[in-house]
């Protein structure tokens, strides 16, 4: 997890910042994420359905021919999972529960059309990487904590609208489809763990839409006496 988050900030940086040529966005929202997944095990076919939502950070950096790099990073709390198997349907509530999040970024190439001065569709598609960690409470004096690290592909579909010239409002979907996840199953009695268990999900496939609204700032470079020098607001305004 730590590992995540700091190759999502040395990701974001480079994106928003030190490539930028002509035009970025920067911006920070509220994110909902609804994922559908199965696999299987030696026994059984499980279908999972997951809802989480939280915050997310995104980056978008463009050329003047429109095209460009985006990174998008997401921070969610997880809120409830639905398990179907040989067994039945089982449900979980995470209101009560501790410690359990997902980290999610995407990085990739956009694309952005221009309907207006003040009002864009942008597409971006590229590499998705997810993880979940989640604490579940057994009987007794008995705990499980279950991670998971999926890898996919990832795309970002939306609109912006410039309110001024500086500051914009966005709203659109991330979409996923994750085909490879390892998970780590951890047994623990009192504080000691006792047992555990890792590896590939065998016939993993997950679906994901992740609806957000977001407020951000647009940034641009100038050159002024030759230093390109970052400032905030559109290009040519």
């Amino acid at each position: 997890m730590k590992k995540a988050v700091f190759i999502f900030v040395l990701l974001f940086g480079m994106c928003t910042l030190a490539f930028t040529q002509y035009e970025a966005w920067f911006s920070i929202g509220y994110e909902q994420g609804f994922f559908l997944d199965t696999y299987s095990n030696q026994i059984t076919t499980i279908d999972t359905n997951t809802a989480s939502e939280g915050i997310n950070i995104s980056g978008y950096r463009f050329l003047k021919d429109n095209i460009g790099l985006f990174v998008h990073g997401s921070f969610l709390s997880l809120k409830n999972i639905c398990y179907m198997d040989n067994n039945g349907l089982s449900y979980i509530d995470f209101t009560d529960y501790g410690f359990n999040m997902q980290l999610g970024f995407l990085i990739g190439f956009a694309y952005k059309i221009e309907l207006t001065n003040d009002f864009k569709i942008y597409f971006g598609i590229g590499f998705s990487y997810l993880s979940s960690l989640m604490g579940f409470p057994g009987v007794g004096n008995v705990s499980y904590e279950n991670s998971t690290s999926s890898y996919g592909i990832g795309g970002d579909i939306g609109f912006k609208i410039d309110l001024t010239d500086r500051f914009f409002l966005r709203f659109g979907s991330i979409l996923g489809f994750d085909f490879l996840r390892y998970s780590d199953l951890v047994t623990y009695t009192g504080a000691a763990a006792t047992s555990s268990s890792s590896g590939f999900d065998n016939n993993f496939i997950m679906f994901c839409v992740r609806p957000y609204l977001s407020v951000g700032i647009n940034l641009n470079r100038i050159n002024d006496n030759g230093r390109l020098v970052l400032i905030t607001g559109k290009p040519n305004q």
